[in-house]
């Protein structure tokens, strides 16, 4: 999460959320498109699903990017996205327990660029490992899984709970500093404000501002 960036994650009144993963490729050299946190913010007009999946269709993308999208009614939808148009986006649909897991890299099979996230990021294999055995033992419908999951120190300090690096250069060192778990039916998030495994999640009640437009309580 870069500081300044407003509505990067969310979710909106017509229940619909919101998050990416980074993606890097060789395709990603600057070319003219529409930039990424500007295309994360405009699926958040979107009512639903499959406008926000035609909002990415329209758009000539300026980055390589994971969108996954999710709505009350129980549908979601992993987009990879590529620099380009409607033929750079490749759909993953959720399995039989209706889970998408993805980290930092590309893992749709015709995905034409060559991607170069795991040559930044080669933790990104490993927390997808991580991730998708968890989900295997632990009950996906329960957000204690999710909890538990993002406070995950295998293969720390690179893990999926990512701590700064002992010798790292200072700039080059990351660290995981917002976790968010979304109840699309509620119209709540479980927020960590830090490092998941330390901080603990607080619950935000955004249901009243999302039916009203007013503050709750």
């Amino acid at each position: 999460m870069e500081a300044g960036l407003l509505a990067k994650t969310g979710l909106n009144a017509a229940g619909l959320g919101v998050v990416t993963n980074a993606m890097v490729t060789d395709r990603d050299v600057g070319a003219p498109g529409v930039p990424y946190h500007v295309m994360l913010r405009a699926l958040l007009d979107a009512l639903t699903p499959a406008a926000a999946l035609a909002t990415l269709q329209r758009a000539t993308r300026s980055s390589s990017a994971h969108y996954l999208l999710a709505h009350r009614d129980g549908l979601a939808l992993g987009v990879e996205a590529t620099p380009g148009g409607f033929a750079d986006l490749h759909l993953t649909d959720p399995d039989a327990r209706g889970v998408i897991v993805h980290t930092n890299h590309a893992v749709h099979p015709r995905v034409a660029a060559t991607d170069v996230g795991v040559w930044l990021m080669p933790d990104s294999v490993f927390r997808l490992q991580r991730a998708q055995r968890w989900l295997d033992t632990h009950d996906p419908g329960d957000p204690a899984t999710y909890e538990a999951l993002l406070a995950d120190h295998a293969g720390h300090p690179t893990g999926i709970c990512c701590h700064p690096e002992p010798g790292a250069l200072p700039t080059e060192q990351d660290a995981t500093i917002l976790s968010v778990i979304m109840d699309l039916d509620a119209g709540t998030l479980r927020l960590a404000d830090g490092l998941p495994c330390t901080t603990g999640y607080r619950i935000v009640d955004r249901s009243t501002f999302l039916a009203t437009g007013e503050p709750g309580p």
